[in-house]
């Protein structure tokens, strides 16, 4: 009943044991596929392999990769892993967050901050030619504090 994409791991094998609706939903393929599969089946490349690899040993709870859906579609996803079992029986729960549209939101407002940044520089500048058209006696004071700050700031 939960919407949240889950999976049921063996860790030695890294064969998926059982997924919930939302898992067949999310990676487009049915139960009966997805249990005939591994998560290294998922996964996009060696590195998403390095990490679905760290889940499984326990190295660590949580990564961000990319995994691959049925129809190829590649979709970047955050995933949380527990243990689950009991002596003799260990397996591992993962749970698969969908971050594609996060990253390119991130993206999205990463480059909006820089063209504010451009724009905010172009308007110091403006001001600093109308203050040296102004007053000729301080033309250029204004760049080299600029140049100042700016080589300062980098060290």
């Amino acid at each position: 009943m939960n919407g949240a994409v889950m999976l049921l791991l063996d860790p030695p094998t890294r064969a998926i044991i059982d997924a919930n609706a939302a898992a067949c939903e999310f990676y487009e393929f049915s139960i009966d596929e997805l249990k005939k599969l591994s998560i290294w089946d998922l996964a996009t490349d060696s590195k998403a392999l390095a990490e679905v690899g760290r889940l499984a040993t326990g190295e660590t709870l949580h990564a961000v990769t990319r995994q691959r859906q049925a129809s190829g579609t590649v979709i970047d996803v955050e995933i949380f892993a527990s243990p689950l079992g009991s002596p003799g029986l260990e397996m591992l729960i993962l749970i698969v967050v969908d971050i594609t549209e996060a990253l390119a939101a991130k993206s999205k407002l990463a480059g909006a901050l820089r063209q504010v940044n451009v724009a905010l520089e172009g308007a110091v500048e403006l001001v600093s030619k109308v203050v040296e058209v102004r007053d000729p006696y301080t033309a250029g004071h204004q760049d080299n504090v600029s140049r100042l700050a700016t080589a300062t700031q980098r060290d």
